[in-house]
């Protein structure tokens, strides 16, 4: 790596630790592991779920402006100083593509995905790109995944993931796991080498998650801390989620509150399988994230 390249990378983390201070991440950050990323200008790394691979603390989130149709020149000068920094971890999906007052979004779906292909086209080798499928068939999900493969503009996926499973699925997880289901075509798509690890992720009720995991050995699980529900007011939903993964399903009684909460509109990605304690990685929120690479 050139001087001036470390320099630049130094100065990013140097904003990037501030940044966390500001957002409340401190207690969930090793401040050691900043101070000396600072030094010498690389992110720290943690394990990702089951995959194996070491994904820097912080993400870039295809959405805000990478969704934005009419951004490309935008997105893509934002997505290659990601790279340039040391980001190693793009998350995407099928669904993101934000539409106008008055505009079809199922029009606009796809945008981020296109936006992100135009820079793995040359650049992918230094990234784990990770999307998703909302649909919950097997059929729309297959539909999906080619169209992602086409956008993306590469013949395999990192990881392919669940899209936002909700609290009000708890009682229809077999139209998910069914033979006709989404994750029936996870699984092919996987021992097909099409994608290299499957994945959940959800915004809501952490419950409805852990009995997905229960059912199925996934490959990593994304949890965003955003949406709280009342049960969840005092503590973190991360915590809430481990804490439901350690508990048997009838059980919903909220641990005692982390010293510190996590914020909400913290976006946190964490291992809930290889190990529940294991918190892997923080990243800001998409819109913050974008503009700090935007204006550094």
């Amino acid at each position: 790596m050139s001087t001036k390249k470390r320099e630049t990378r130094r100065d990013f983390l140097r904003k990037i630790i501030a940044t966390s201070t500001l957002a409340g991440l401190a207690p969930f950050v090793n401040p050691l592991d900043l101070l000396a990323a600072a030094k010498n200008g690389t992110l720290p790394k943690r394990p990702l779920g089951k995959t194996g691979y070491m994904v820097g603390i912080y993400s870039l989130g295809g959405q805000a402006t990478i969704e934005t149709p009419g951004k490309e020149k935008e997105s893509i000068e934002i997505i290659n100083r990601a790279l340039d920094l040391g980001i190693n971890y793009i998350d995407t999906s099928a669904y993101y593509g934000r539409a106008a007052e008055g505009e079809d979004q199922l029009q606009m779906q796809g945008t981020s995905e296109r936006y992100i292909g135009k820079v793995l086209k040359h650049r992918g080798k230094e990234v784990f790109i990770a999307t998703k499928s909302h649909d919950r068939s097997y059929d729309g999900a297959m539909r999906h995944l080619e169209k992602s493969l086409e956008n993306l503009q590469t013949d395999q996926i990192d990881l392919w993931q669940i899209h936002n499973v909700r609290a009000r699925e708890i009682d229809t997880l077999d139209k998910i796991c069914g033979d006709d289901g989404v994750l029936k075509a996870m699984q092919k798509a996987k021992d097909e080498k099409i994608v290299r690890f499957i994945g959940i992720t959800g915004h809501e009720d952490p419950v409805v998650m852990r009995t997905l995991l229960e059912r199925y050995p996934f490959d990593n699980a994304l949890v965003r801390s955003e949406e709280h529900t009342s049960e969840l007011q005092s503590h973190s939903f991360i915590s809430y989620a481990v804490f439901c993964l350690k508990k048997k399903k009838k059980t919903h009684t909220p641990p005692p509150p982390p010293p510190t909460p996590t914020p909400p509109h913290i976006s946190t990605l964490a291992s809930l399988i290889s190990s529940p304690q294991s918190i892997t990685r923080y990243s800001i929120p998409y819109s913050r994230l974008s503009a700090l690479f935007e204006t550094f």
